[in-house]
């Protein structure tokens, strides 16, 4: 079985409110390298991964979530989320999440309330690419739309409420072996960089 010792920390950040003093130090892995090992982890549990996780993985609005490693009573559940073909529009994030870019980029647009939705007028957008991380709370609205390159590992407590369609174990198996393929590459052209770190969407 695949150690997810690695991802403790980063999940510690789900303890985060959505209060704007509230910003946590970075766990200490954040403050090196952590591009390749988070990466090169994501990919052992991509090997490791049963098809029967199919059942909590999803696909809509943009974005493929393949469930790699479910919650137990000691740690948090991880996905991987893809780039996958459809419309992208604003809506609210049914869990709290903590998301780290592995590959490709992402640009996020947060909103208010469905009055700035309606008018088209986010009060933060940013752009999130590899070795970057933030936290998105609970009810926040977002629009996220992402490079077909993308891969993001998510955490989040107990498991992610489905935004679209079940996938099938066909399916999940097929998903799999693209987000293997991104991490794939991306480690293997992966440059060291700064970290980015950053809290971007409380409210």
């Amino acid at each position: 079985m695949t150690d997810l010792s690695l991802f403790e920390p980063v999940a510690a950040l789900l303890a985060q409110t959505g209060a704007p003093h509230d910003v946590p130090d970075s766990p200490g892995i954040l403050c090196g390298n952590w591009l390749t090992p988070m990466t090169a982890q994501a990919l052992a549990l991509l090997s490791d991964t049963d098809p029967a996780h199919a059942g909590g993985s999803f696909t809509g609005n943009g974005h493929t979530h393949l469930l790699i490693a479910p919650s137990t009573d000691t740690r948090s559940a991880v996905y991987l989320r893809l780039h996958a073909s459809g419309d992208v529009s604003p809506e609210a994030a049914a869990d709290k999440t903590v998301v780290l870019g592995l590959a490709g980029t992402s640009d996020l647009e947060a909103f208010r309330h469905e009055g700035d939705v309606a008018d088209d007028h986010p009060w933060y957008v940013r752009e999130f690419g590899p070795e970057s991380i933030y936290a998105c709370h609970a009810d926040t609205i977002v629009a996220l739309r992402s490079s077909h390159d993308s891969c993001q590992l998510v955490i989040t407590q107990d498991s992610l409420t489905p935004t679209g369609r079940t996938l099938s174990a066909d399916e999940y198996l097929r998903a799999v072996k693209s987000a293997h393929r991104l991490l794939t590459n991306a480690l293997n052209t992966v440059v060291p960089a700064h970290p980015l770190t950053g809290t971007g969407d409380q409210k």
